[in-house]
């Protein structure tokens, strides 16, 4: 299966209603593998995020580093988001995310933003960053297509459960996509230069892209995920 781990548990593709998904959402976790967030994280920026990661993009080069686009996923968008945004194969592109997408908002458990985005070029193979910050390797020419999903959609990406059901989910997704223009790693140093430090989540954002795109773990060749 594609870098789609759109829920960190082995039976996703086969979990079919909200019960079946907060039971596996519990299974995951106790074996540490869901992803989950509790209260005593920080309140994720948003918007705001979004707003500075845009500033510096144009700070460091601006259009010299390629073309980034702000998004926002939200419960009221079906599965698949085409952005204004075409990709060719073999390009890097990165994604830093704020947001919380809520499992139980009134338990205060919630998904981290890179647990449910997922993106994929045309209608190739589905990349999907498991933290805050990543890049992928587009497989192939096409637009690029965001969704959201915490085991709502199968690896073929049609969802797996009711429409009705996938649009009552609560949480937002803030980001922005960058594709690449030349090399990820020394456009987003050239970012952390211009952040200077400057917000924790940005700053932690734009740290964790890099280091992760600097050293890429080893994946499926299908997938090309950084």
């Amino acid at each position: 299966m594609p870098c789609a781990c759109q829920f960190h548990h082995p039976d996703a593709t086969h979990l079919t209603s909200r019960r079946a998904l907060l039971q596996g959402a519990a299974a995951a976790l106790a074996l540490g593998l869901g992803g989950l967030s509790r209260a005593d994280a920080e309140t994720p920026l948003g918007e705001d995020f979004t707003t500075e990661i845009l500033r510096l993009f144009e700070t460091a080069g601006g259009a010299s580093l390629g073309q980034i686009l702000p998004f926002a996923l939200t419960p009221d968008a079906q599965p698949w988001q085409t952005l204004p945004l075409d990709v060719r194969a073999g390009q890097p592109v990165t994604f830093l995310l704020s947001g919380r997408w809520y499992l139980a908002r009134a338990a205060d458990l919630w998904f981290e933003p890179g647990v449910v985005t997922m993106a994929r070029a045309g209608d190739g193979a589905i990349y999907n960053p498991m933290l805050n910050a990543g890049t992928m390797i587009a497989d192939r020419d096409g637009p690029l297509s965001l969704a959201r999903s915490a085991g709502e959609i199968g690896p073929d990406g049609n969802l797996i459960i009711p429409a009705e059901a996938y649009l009552a989910g609560d949480g937002r997704v803030d980001g922005v996509v960058i594709a690449w223009s030349g090399n990820p790693v020394q456009g987003l140093a050239a970012l952390m230069a211009a952040a200077g430090g400057g917000a924790a989540e940005v700053a932690g954002a734009l740290g964790l892209a890099h280091r992760r795109t600097s050293q890429p773990e080893i994946t499926p060749e299908v997938s090309r995920c950084l």
